[in-house]
């Protein structure tokens, strides 16, 4: 029986002193997350002063291949400066670290500024044959720790309501797959995509036979008030995977509180830091989502004092009451009444 990666990682952290602990935190290989994205990390020797690393970008006859010792810095990041590459590592949430990557250095086809990378270990423990991905979904789904997780999760809660209801679970998962493909083929903003999917087919599967949104995409408020009454119907309902990738953020760090008013639903809260939900106006990010008795679904996220609302505004378009109360909240400033247009979520 195969043991869970986290569950290993635990095992292995008990007893263990600081440098053992970060050593199990930064060694191991890395790949790129992308499918455009060629490069590879190995990290080995992890000590007091830094570890090594060696660097591929792998493209053809023209990748760089670099390796040498990177050395901590401030804030429990590593820097690693060799004749083609100089880029400073930080690790991120769960199975990932980030790389910021000096202009024209570490790659010859391109300068990407910032590049997420993810476990080897993490990208294999997708719920699809990671060996066998051939197309864009398929291979964002096994170079990323979140959709890996709620490939997985999805996969769990199919299995449960096919052992109870057959074929006709059967039918709803390849209308949801058709549409899944359809709408997140673009590689540009998939990650997101391919979250609010796997979002909205678990609010799907929880809520069966009743159905928290129709074909046009419009909510059913009271069938997702039921799903999503209290928090532990929360926790396991999809929304964080909807709200995720609204917002810009990872399930995992959504932490949300169910509110209703005349004009609908909303959920907003702080993102988790470390675990830890911290209280307004200690909340370094803050996010919102709500669905509306006309049939709007709107989203924001506050962050060092700026607001942006998805979908973007219209010109003279009304926000929702609810938004203004969340723009409040956090100890943000309060949104205009015409707001300026926002940006879509990354």
């Amino acid at each position: 029986m195969a043991v869970p990666l986290l569950a290993v990682a635990l095992a292995l952290t008990q007893g263990t002193t600081p440098a053992d602990a970060r050593a199990l935190q930064w060694a191991g290989a890395w790949r790129a997350q992308g499918p455009k994205l060629h490069a590879t990390l190995a990290i080995a020797d992890v000590g007091a002063t830094g570890f090594t690393v060696a660097w591929d970008e792998g493209v053809g006859d023209q990748g760089v291949r670099e390796k040498g010792a990177a050395k901590w810095i401030a804030g429990g990041r590593a820097s690693f400066t060799s004749a083609g590459c100089k880029l400073t590592l930080a690790r991120g949430t769960g199975d990932t670290l980030t790389a910021t990557v000096a202009a024209e250095s570490c790659f010859n086809w391109a300068s990407p500024g910032k590049v997420t990378f993810v476990r080897e270990e993490a990208a294999a423990a997708a719920g699809a044959d990671c060996a066998k991905a051939t197309s864009s979904v398929e291979r964002a789904v096994c170079a990323d720790p979140d959709l890996a997780a709620a490939e997985k999760r999805l996969a769990a809660v199919q299995r449960e309501k096919l052992a109870r209801h057959g074929g006709v679970i059967a039918s709803t998962e390849r209308r949801y797959l058709d549409r899944r493909n359809a709408r997140c083929a673009d590689e540009l903003g998939q990650r997101d995509c391919l979250l609010r999917e796997y979002g909205r087919r678990l609010l799907e599967l929880r809520a069966w036979p009743a159905a928290p949104f129709l074909p046009d995409d419009r909510p059913e408020l009271p069938v997702l008030q039921a799903i999503l009454r209290d928090d532990a119907a929360r926790a396991t309902s999809g929304i964080n995977e909807l709200a995720a990738g609204m917002v810009g953020s990872a399930p995992e760090a959504i932490a949300l509180a169910l509110n209703q008013d005349d004009e609908g639903i909303w959920l907003s809260g702080c993102d988790r830091v470390d675990g830890v939900v911290p209280q307004a106006p200690d909340c370094a990010r803050a996010h919102y989502i709500a669905f509306l008795t006309h049939g709007e679904t709107w989203a924001a996220w506050a962050k060092d004092k700026e607001i942006t609302v998805a979908p973007s505004p219209a010109k003279d378009q009304p926000l929702p009451a609810s938004l203004h109360a969340f723009a409040l909240a956090p100890g943000k400033p309060e949104l205009p009444a015409t707001p300026e247009k926002a940006p879509e979520p990354r």
